[in-house]
């Protein structure tokens, strides 16, 4: 009588033979899978009994033939090789990924993952009838245990137990107070109504009635509220079952008015830095004002936008513990171009002329203007460049004045405004003149010219006085 069974795990199937009424006190060897491959050998005992097992590896699913020799005699005896599948874990979260291996199938068959009858993952078995790195994600789900199934394409299958727990995640893992944070639940109880807790304390959601879905699954966001730095627990319960998340709570700013333009009037608000400390604000690095912070962290700071460039700037709060940023949008609209006063049209001016145009306004003061005199119309050979004017008119100083031309070969003008941000208008359309020759001549010799010419009118005064008298 013989008898044969299978233990099969993942790493192989290990094979049970055992017997009686064999030859006493003998030597029995088994044979596997065929009569020429021996296994093992085994002694009887003084009855004919004999208990042996041997390993076989990793084997497709079936029935199995086990051939005993004794002495000249050959017997049979089979056992079967059933699938059997493990997982890297038994049990997670919604999302999870799980790996299932298996060994014990058909050979070289198409094998099926069911998670709870629903088909999530596949792989192939090699000739031995394994597998291996089968994944798939945990779907949603109510909390509680559901059957992993491998089935391949002959029907052999197994199965296990995955158990899903309930969890949240909160985000942004780290918040400053009055920070809106998201809160995600999946596995808990189905359709139950959901109680939120900072710290502790029951806070107020949006929406303020949150209750889980068919799969145990919510949203639900809330305010951080007033608290000093460090890790707190937010937890969610279903009135059976909770879980709890870290959310960290920081130091953090508002800034009122997050664009505009140089001189817009700010305000920085903030919590959560050291009590009754100082807190240094600076505009690109440079230090614009302080504030105190009270003795619940917080402080207000109001300041001026100084003058920068268009574009992104940055404003940064420390009190030498914490530092948090906030940024600022200078505006970058160009002011509009000068329009041109005199002189106009090839105007006759003086070397020294004075040169006007009207006043340009832009949110982003001051606004100064540049200058440029040219000896042609391209305004590629300049003659003069002024920059950094305050005022809308320009008087060409002594050491700058202009050599004479003639009308046809006059001088080019024209303006452009630059406000506070560097945002720059257009150029003016250009206006025109010419230099007059002018004779200039030391003090001391205009007045003796005065001089003579007085003395010359008083003579010829005096010879039109006598001509007459006569």
């Amino acid at each position: 009588s013989l008898t044969a069974s299978a233990t099969t795990t993942l790493s192989g199937t290990t094979v049970t033979v055992g017997g009686t009424g064999l030859s006493t006190n003998s030597v029995v060897y088994i044979y596997f899978p065929d009569q020429s491959t021996l296994k093992t050998s085994a002694n009887t005992d003084s009855t004919g009994y004999f208990y042996t097992t041997f390993n076989i590896g990793e084997y497709p699913a079936g029935n199995k033939t086990v051939w005993v020799k004794d002495g000249s005699t050959w017997y049979t005896t089979s056992f079967s090789v059933t699938p059997i599948i493990g997982m890297n874990t038994s049990s997670g979260y919604v999302g999870d990924q799980v790996t299932v291996n298996g060994t014990g199938f058909a050979a070289n068959k198409y094998v099926t993952i069911y998670f709870d009858d629903e088909s999530l993952g596949s792989a192939s078995t090699n000739s031995n009838g394994s597998f291996t790195n089968a994944t798939f994600s945990v779907p949603a789900s109510p909390r509680g245990s559901y059957t992993v199934k491998a089935k391949d394409a002959s029907n052999y299958s197994d199965t296990d137990i995955f158990s899903i727990q309930q969890k949240i995640t909160v985000t942004p893992t780290s918040a400053s107070v009055g920070d809106q944070v998201t809160v995600v639940g999946t596995a808990f109880r189905a359709s139950k109504v959901m109680t939120f807790y900072f710290d502790g304390a029951v806070v107020t959601t949006t929406p303020s009635s949150v209750s889980s879905d068919s799969y145990g699954g919510f949203t639900a966001k809330f305010a951080v509220p007033s608290a000093d730095n460090g890790t707190y627990k937010v937890k969610a319960s279903d009135g059976s079952y909770n879980y709890e998340a870290n959310l960290t709570v920081q130091p953090g700013v508002d800034l009122n008015q997050t664009s505009g333009h140089v001189g817009s009037e700010v305000t920085l608000s903030g919590t959560g830095f050291i009590a009754s400390g100082t807190v240094h604000i600076k505009y690109d690095g440079v230090e614009i004002t302080t504030a105190s912070v009270n003795s619940s962290g917080v402080f207000s700071a109001t300041f001026d936008i100084p003058a920068s460039a268009g574009g992104t700037h940055t404003i940064t709060a420390t009190d030498g513990t914490s530092t948090v940023l906030s940024t600022f949008t200078m505006e970058t609209t160009a002011p509009s171009a000068p329009t041109l006063v005199s002189p106009i049209d090839i105007e006759r001016a003086s070397s020294q002329a004075t040169l006007d145009w009207e006043d340009v306004t832009d949110l982003s003061e001051p606004v100064t203007y540049k200058l440029e005199v040219a000896f042609d119309s391209n305004f590629s050979l300049i003659a003069l460049t002024k920059t950094g004017l305050t005022d809308s008119e320009y008087t060409i100083l002594k050491e700058e004045k202009l050599e004479s031309t003639s009308k046809d070969e006059p001088y080019y003008w024209r303006v452009k405004a630059i406000d506070a941000a560097s945002n720059q208008s257009q150029w003016s359309t250009s206006g025109s003149f010419y230099v007059g020759f002018s004779l200039s001549l030391p003090t001391w010799a205009t007045y003796t010219l005065l001089g003579v010419g007085g003395l010359l009118l008083l003579g010829l005064g005096f010879y039109l006085g006598r001509r007459t008298a006569y």
